[in-house]
Order: C-alpha cells, then structure tokens, then sequence
C-alpha cells in the first residue's frame, strides 16, 4: 500500500509540473535563465530491511556510513516547482551481528534520481524545500565480508552471486537553499536530509534458487527478501548557467531618462560624484543636481500610474522579454542613480516594474513585482538603506507606448526608478 501510494503521489506531482509549465516562460524567461548546475556531496546512513523475521531476531543491525556523491541539474518551473534530475555515487549495504559473527556487505551504486522539488518562500534568504523522487539504481562492485571466531575474516568480491544488480526505490527529502550573491551571479548553497525506501528485493537470483556459496561455506537458500534503507545528508552547492547581471566599471556613465508625461528621451552624461556625502540639503539643491545629470529640471513631474510625484524624475530600464536579468545598458543607468542618491541622502526612490500585455494578469503581475525587486536589489547590494526605497509592481496596468508592435511591448517592458525628493 505505501508503494501504491508514493507511486501515485510521484505521479500526480509530476501532472501538476507539466501543468504549470505552460505560464513558466513568462515568469522565468528563457530557458537556460531556469537552469541551475551543481554538485553535492555528503553521507548514507547505510541499513538493508529483511522480511524474514528469523533474520532480524538473530541478528543485531548497525547503521553503515557511506559516501554518497553526485551531480544535479535544476530546471525551475512555475509557484516554486521545480525539476531536479541527478546522478549519484552512492554507497549502500548493510552490517550484521551475531555471537562472535560478523557480515558486513559493502556496495557501490550508481543512482539516477529525479526529484520534483516545491520551494518555499522563493524571494527570501532562506527557502525551505521538500522533494519527492524515483530512483533508479545500479549496483557496481563492492566487497563482502565475513568474520567468526572458526573462519577468521574472509572477503570477496561482490557480485551478482550476493546482490541483484538493479534497484529501484522511492526517496523524500527536507532541504535549506541560501542564495549567496557574487558579482554577477548568484550561487545557491543547500542542505538536504532525506530517507530512501528501496522496493526491489536486492537478494541475488542464484541466493533465492539454492546456488549460492557463501565465502566457501554451506550453500544456503535465502528467506524472505532484502530491501535497501537509508538516511541520507548532503550539502549541496548549485551554479547559475546564466549570469544574473553584469557590473560595470566606475567610469562616466550614460543614463537615459524619460520624462513620463510627455515620454520625452535624454541621454546625458552622469559625472563623477564625491565621496563625501553632505548632511541636510534643500530642495532647490537636489533639482540642480537633477539638472546636471538628467539635463531638465526636475519639478512639475508626474508618474503615468497614478501617483504624483510632482518633484520625481523616472529613470527607465527595459528588460528583454518574459525575463528580469538586467542589461549592461540598465546597470549603467541604475549606477547613476546610486551616485546621486549617495551624495543627497536627503532624496528617496521609488521603484515601479512595468509589463506589456502578453500573458495574463496573473503573471504580469508577479512579473512586474520581480522586476521591481531586481532593482531595489541592485540598489541594496551597493549600499542603498532599505528605509530611502519603496517598490511596487503594476502589471501592465500603466504602458508607455502601443502594445500592438514589438517595439512598443519592448518599451513597457521596464521598471521605472522615480528620485523624490523630501
């Protein structure tokens, strides 16, 4: 009955992935922006269920420590699921005793698992998981071996006379991912514990018929049947395959501006700002320094969505489409922004992500609200205090341009960075 069931939940869970698969590009962009490569490394507490009760009444079992290695590829889909398939090198086995006895069986397999992963609390710096997955295993060599007080120890090969060579099991897991930022990437480092329910009886064909010698004693006949266990930790640490942004050198930079009313464009140069930062500054100085950089004054402005700023200047960035990776072009703009903000602590940002109208409001607006968060990240990351931002996403409520040409969609595909000042 617990095999019909894991059965059955494998197979519903992977239903609900294909299902949500189809909103995934909006969400997550292009495939390879979903696509996570890694390694993990980490150990098998190492046990074999017998069925024959004989067996587990003689005999004592001891929790085998094992190595387990392997390879993963994460491939993330829509509400925080995810595809997980992995390679492994997994030792497994089992020790007994009895009396003065000992029989310790040492293998070594290779696993192919694939696990269908639900992520929790996806935009924090913790994110709980839990897993669910097939495995199908090999069994490759190893060792037996037995020791009494008669024969002394005595050790030999494994093979297909003590252990059938193919496995099938179930496997369910409880693990912690915590992104870690890098210059132009996001690594993701992760622990994991899991327990694996072996369903393919591991007791070899010629130890079930009556032909097997063990280690040249007596042939035996094996009773019941033997089944893998296991806890297994791991420690696991993913790579992006596709960098999450680029960090430009601090030369002048172009920043292009829009005027969001009239949707007037303005490129000008942002010079060098100071390193020293001045205390309170008045209105009249931040609209000079608006001035400078944007080549406008900066008062009598209003947002497009609603709100009025009336002091505001929008800095647009675009984004390629169903995606939140930011440009060359875009961290150019955003780095002037922060030089601004750094020598007027006395001004504010306000952060709005835009969407144009492709898919429903049910993407775009979690979209938006990503597209959003990216900047008032890379604003973070760059020693911007959380108390001088707000961000917010509108969908794609409020465009810019027409929706009816890519390169209108093009346009309303940004997130807008309003300078206010107190």
């Amino acid at each position: 009955m617990k095999r019909i069931f894991l059965l059955a939940l494998l197979g519903c869970m992977a239903t609900v992935a294909f299902a949500q698969n189809k909103a995934t590009n909006e969400e997550y962009g292009t495939f390879n922006d979903r696509l996570t490569f890694g390694f993990k490394g980490g150990v098998n507490f190492a046990n074999m269920h017998y069925t024959y009760d004989r067996y587990n009444e003689l005999y004592d079992h001891s929790v085998y420590v094992r190595p387990n290695f392997g390879m993963f590829l994460d491939i993330a889909f829509n509400n925080g699921l995810s595809l997980r398939p992995e390679f492994n090198y997994i030792g497994r086995g089992v020790k007994l005793d009895w009396a003065d006895i000992n029989y310790k069986m040492n293998a070594f397999y290779y696993d192919f698992r694939l696990p269908i992963v639900y992520t929790f609390c996806r935009e924090s710096k913790v994110r709980p998981y839990l897993l669910i997955a097939p495995t199908f295993g090999m069994a490759r060599y190893g060792n037996v071996t037995y020791n009494s007080n008669a024969t002394g120890e005595v050790s030999t090969e494994l093979s297909t006379g003590s252990i059938a060579k193919y496995d099938f099991s179930g496997y369910g897991a409880f693990g912690m991912n915590f992104p870690i930022e890098m210059t132009n990437r996001t690594i993701t480092l992760g622990f994991e514990v899991g327990y694996n329910l072996g369903f393919i009886n591991t007791f070899s064909e010629v130890e079930m018929d009556r032909e097997a010698d063990r280690l040249n004693t007596n042939v035996y006949e094996a009773e019941g049947k033997r089944y893998n266990r296991g806890v297994e930790a791991a420690i696991r640490l993913g790579f992006p395959l596709k960098r999450a942004c680029h960090c430009p050198k601090a030369v002048e930079v172009p920043v292009e501006v829009v005027r969001t009313v009239e949707k007037e464009v303005v490129k000008e140069v942002v010079k060098e700002v100071p390193t020293e930062k001045p205390g309170q500054v008045s209105k009249d100085e931040v609209y000079n320094a608006l001035k400078d950089a944007n080549g406008r004054p900066a008062k009598d402005n209003a947002n497009n969505d609603g709100s009025d700023d009336i002091y505001g200047y929008a800095v647009k960035v675009n984004f390629e489409l169903n995606d939140t990776v930011l440009s060359d072009d875009a961290t150019r703009q955003l780095d002037a922004v922060v030089k601004i903000l750094k020598i007027f602590p006395d001004m504010n940002v306000r952060i709005v992500g835009h969407t144009d109208n492709t898919a429903t409001d049910k993407v775009n607006q979690p979209l938006s609200e990503r597209r959003a968060l990216v900047v008032y990240n890379y604003f973070l990351e760059r020693g911007i205090n959380a108390s001088r931002m707000t961000k917010e996403g509108k969908g794609s409520k409020y465009p810019i341009d027409t929706n009816a040409t890519e390169e209108g969609r093009a346009n309303n595909r940004r997130a807008e960075i309003t300078l206010i000042a107190k």
